[in-house]
């Protein structure tokens, strides 16, 4: 009997919701796009819009700094910097080889900062070079 009225209640929860959920508020901006009635952001269609062949594989989520650049992690030991249009801006190489994938945190000065398998914290300049590094204790 538990089970049912809990079977029942989520019923009622995904019944509302996607009732009254699919519906766009009306204080959602209004926009043109055919293949999005929803207006939910998705329209179906690839969005792909670069790719860039690391040296191994990439497991760290990217991170975007205020000009646009794509900061992300590799198991190759590198962290990449890209411009917005997909090009390399940079790429910095961890001392030790250790795989760089933890994700990458911007500062307000525009510092990137990602650690290593090694147990290094890296702090790396927006240029790309080394500020710092602190070993793990």
């Amino acid at each position: 009997m538990k089970n049912k009225a809990i079977v029942s209640l989520l019923c009622v929860v995904l019944a509302v919701c996607i009732g009254g959920c699919a519906k766009k508020p009306s204080a959602l901006p209004q926009h043109s796009n055919p293949l999005d009635p929803l207006h939910a952001g998705y329209t179906g269609e690839s969005a792909l819009k670069w790719r860039y062949q690391t040296g191994s594989g990439v497991s760290s989520s990217p991170a975007i700094g205020a000009d646009g650049t794509v900061y992300v992690g590799s198991s190759d030991s590198y962290l990449y910097a890209f411009n917005p249009a997909g090009t390399l801006k940079w790429r910095y190489l961890t001392e030790t080889g250790a795989q760089v994938n933890s994700s990458p945190a911007i500062g307000f000065d525009g510092t990137v900062y990602v650690g290593s398998t090694a147990g290094y914290l890296y702090a790396i300049n927006n240029n790309g070079t080394l500020k710092w590094r602190y070993k793990k204790l």
